[in-house]
């Protein structure tokens, strides 16, 4: 398995590159997606794994929602397996996501939710790039939230990209690690 990009919901992406600015994280092209009701950015290269995704609510509907709940945070962790339905009988603790039934027809892609975590799951089935993804993150064993990502390795083996952290919840990209909590503010 391995981490295809994270996705952080956001208030808006122009604060939160900035305080990217300083490393070396290719940013593509802002998008705006009004079906979604999204502003979206990756942040990465396109040609490896573990790309960086940041998401804005523009409208009302499930983004804004779960910004309006949660706050800035860690959306979803997207990650790339080699046999979708065998994952999908593996995973313990996950539930599939009624956007599902719709998201595998059109992009073989599953969505994941856990009782009590706010983070979704997307799976997808593919190879992923090669070599060293553009970023590494870093969960937190004592969040609630983000403790069970780190059971999927009970699924199929670890997640590359993804790893535990002792204290609080980061992101590594080229050598440089930021605190969520920091990228978030």
């Amino acid at each position: 398995m391995i981490l295809d990009h994270i996705a952080l919901l956001v208030a808006e992406i122009e604060p939160v590159l900035k305080r990217l600015a300083d490393l070396d994280l290719p940013a593509g092209e802002i998008e705006t997606f009004p079906g979604e009701g999204t502003r979206e950015v990756y942040l990465g290269d396109p040609k490896r794994p573990a790309l960086l995704l940041l998401l804005q609510p523009i409208s009302e509907g499930p983004y804004a929602r779960a910004l309006a709940k949660r706050g800035p945070s860690l959306h979803h962790v997207a990650i790339q397996v080699p046999d979708l339905n065998a994952f999908a009988g593996q995973v313990k603790g996950w539930l599939l996501h009624p956007h599902s039934l719709e998201s595998q027809r059109k992009a073989n892609t599953l969505w994941f939710a856990r009782p009590g975590v706010g983070t979704l799951l997307e799976v997808t089935s593919g190879k992923g790039g090669s070599g060293e993804g553009s970023v590494q993150v870093g969960v937190s064993l004592s969040d609630p939230e983000l403790a069970p990502l780190l059971g999927l390795a009970s699924a199929g083996g670890p997640v590359a990209g993804l790893e535990a952290a002792e204290d609080e919840a980061w992101i590594q990209v080229a050598g440089a690690r930021r605190l969520l909590s920091e990228l978030l503010a």
